[in-house]
């Protein structure tokens, strides 16, 4: 796996708090997933997607998606819905919280419980869902459009308002058994809505738009919003007493919505969302883990320490106290008006992770800063544990369930003789990031470099003795058959034969000049290599020519693994999962998103495989020789 170039520099681009949006389960059997979509922040929308399935989040828990809603309809009584159709539940408070099943690959965008068992959440393409269970369980709604809802909210278990994309807004008086569609008066896309028991309901979208109705939502009239800027959120804690929140910061109104006046908000992020505690306490939360509270209905605003630096997506209100909830499905909770919050989800570490591998039932992940991870179970639980370094860790091998060794930035090389509970530092006579590491029986191991050096072992890495391969292309992955015959690859398309225990190196080229991260064998002939914009090689003859079979995708492939000659997953960036079932001349493309990066694969030959990735997700799932499950 590439240590310090492509992973590394990755990181820089993607957003605050993206590094948490990983997909929340793989769900490889059941074919593409539906397009995807997000609430608006211009006059088109900009959007997370969509998925759930048979994958299980092992780390953090209860899941590691983006949490984009969350509705409370009593103090006990909490559901929070997001991307890949998450749905998390809980029943003391949101202090803690259960992983559900939606039935949809859609985003769920907006939730809304009138009671403490009705729910509907909204998505893109049309998606609607009903819960009679309080967020147990989720059966579809007819919503008679195909396009992308942003919110939904429901006065009473009848009445219900969604909006959605080009001025969408649905209404329903029969508890979401039938919906029609309403004349909104604009085409710009509509991000949330607010209905109360009165019939009075307020609408906000791009472009700073700003729509009212006094019948329950049947009809809509245009009102002066006094910014020109994206509204994400409204909400009135009286008939008069009125909050918007948006890119341009935070509007009060004290005539039920028919006229606006700007607050300092006391902040320079963008705000997604707010909500009150009664007439006085209000919360608005927003971009790079922002928030800020008002003890006076909004007219003045102060910023407090949220504790992470993640955008928080939305936010409740109810008796005992208020809930904010965002990227890496952070739930955080205040009982003090906002202005101290405790996390209550997730659980488990959200560093970036690297690599995985499994001995037996021994697992050990390795990531960023030294992170370590180690599993017992198979992968079912982890640990976290000291890894004697707080150098990114870019490659982990366990040749037992007691001696593991581990490998990254600036020549770091640790080993474990107790299953990655405890590690010492290693002399490896390199200052060059040891990206790819490879072990066979009787303790010998070679590791390739982001200089395009090697190092080496042959008493199971408690000495190490570098060489010189003529070779200066960074090299990102390694793989061996046997002792005499070894592959590494590297940027450019580079791929280098190493036989003789590492002794004689032999350059190749390909067809392919792209960069080049990851390299499994999993027989004495078959190879495939991944790496760069969706490459994908393939050899029959342990490694010596090579087919290119590159599929149409522009993400990176970072990680590689194949439970039998026939059966391979990889995995790369935006979440994309590719399966193989014919040894790698085809692959099917079973999950890819605009968001979060998986690093990693490993699979046992039992068929039970861990993926990891950015934001310190761990997922188990099963491949057998026809599926992926």
């Amino acid at each position: 796996m590439k240590m310090s170039g492509k992973l590394i520099v990755r990181r820089q681009w993607l957003r605050p708090g993206v590094a948490g949006l990983i997909l929340i389960a793989l769900v490889l059997c059941v074919g593409p997933l539906q397009p995807s979509s997000a609430r608006a922040t211009g006059s088109a929308a900009v959007a997370p997607a969509a998925g759930s399935g048979s994958w299980v989040w092992r780390n953090p828990v209860p899941q590691g998606n983006p949490l984009l809603s969350v509705a409370c309809p009593t103090s006990s009584t909490c559901i929070a819905v997001g991307v890949y159709g998450t749905v998390v539940t809980s029943g003391d408070g949101g202090t803690t919280w259960r992983l559900q099943t939606s039935g949809t690959y859609n985003d769920l965008t907006g939730v809304s419980c009138p009671d403490k068992t009705f729910c509907v959440a909204a998505g893109p393409g049309g998606t609607l869902l009903a819960s009679a269970d309080g967020g147990a369980t989720w059966h579809g709604l007819s919503s008679g459009t195909a396009k992308d809802l942003y919110n939904v909210s429901c006065a009473s278990g009848a009445s219900c308002v969604v909006v959605g994309g080009g001025g969408t807004v649905l209404a329903t008086k029969d508890g979401g058994k039938t919906w029609s569609s309403v004349a909104s008066g604009t085409s710009q896309d509509l991000n949330y809505v607010f209905c109360a028991a009165s019939g009075a309901c307020l609408a906000v979208g791009a472009s700073g738009t700003m729509l009212a109705s006094a019948d329950g939502g049947a009809t809509w009239h245009s009102r002066s919003s006094g910014t020109s800027k994206a509204l994400g959120s409204v909400t009135c804690s009286s008939a008069t007493a009125c909050l918007a929140v948006g890119q341009g910061g935070i509007f009060a109104s004290a005539d039920g919505g028919s006229t606006w006046k700007g607050r300092a908000s006391g902040t320079s992020k963008g705000l997604e969302n707010v909500s009150c505690l009664g007439a006085k306490t209000c919360i608005a939360v927003g971009d790079g883990g922002t928030i800020v509270a008002s003890a006076d209905g909004g007219a003045t605003w102060h910023s407090h320490p949220s504790g992470i630096t993640g955008d928080l997506y939305a936010s409740t209100c109810f008796a005992s106290g208020c809930l904010a909830v965002g990227n890496a499905g952070v739930v955080l909770a205040t009982a003090d008006g906002g202005a101290t919050w405790k996390t209550r989800a997730p659980v488990g570490s959200t560093r970036d992770l690297y690599s995985v591998t499994c001995s037996g039932k021994t697992c050990v992940a390795v990531g960023y800063a030294g992170l370590v991870l180690t599993s017992s179970d198979g992968g079912a639980t982890w640990k976290l544990r000291p890894a004697g370094t707080s150098s990114a860790l870019s490659e982990v091998i366990c040749t037992s369930s007691k001696s593991c060794l581990a490998t990254g930035a600036d020549g770091t090389i640790v080993a474990s003789a107790d299953g990655g509970v405890t590690w010492h530092r290693r002399s490896s006579d390199t200052s060059d990031a040891v990206a790819g590491l490879t072990c066979l029986a009787g303790g010998f191991c070679l590791g390739v470099t982001d200089a395009g050096g090697v190092t080496a072992t042959t008493d199971g890495g408690a000495t190490w003795h570098s060489g010189d391969t003529g070779n200066v292309v960074p090299l990102h992955g390694i793989t061996c058959i046997s002792i005499n015959r070894c592959l590494a690859v590297g940027d450019a398309g580079t791929l280098v034969l190493i036989t003789d225990g590492g002794s004689t190196w032999n350059q190749t080229s390909t067809a392919s000049g792209s960069d080049l991260y990851a390299v499994a064998c999993p027989g004495p002939k078959t190879c495939v290599v991944v790496g760069d914009a969706g490459t994908i090689l393939t050899s029959s003859d342990g490694g010596s020519t090579w087919k290119n079979r590159t599929l149409a995708t522009d993400a990176p492939l970072n990680g590689i693994a194949c439970v039998t000659t026939k059966a391979c997953l990889a995995v790369g960036s935006g979440g994309t999962v590719l399966a193989s079932m014919d040894g790698g001349a085809t692959w099917t493309q079973r999950v890819s998103s605009d968001i979060g990066d998986l690093t990693s694969v490993t699979c046992a030959s039992t068929g039970r495989c861990l993926v990891v990735g950015f934001g310190g997700a761990i997922l188990t799932g099963t491949v057998s020789s026809g599926k992926v499950s």
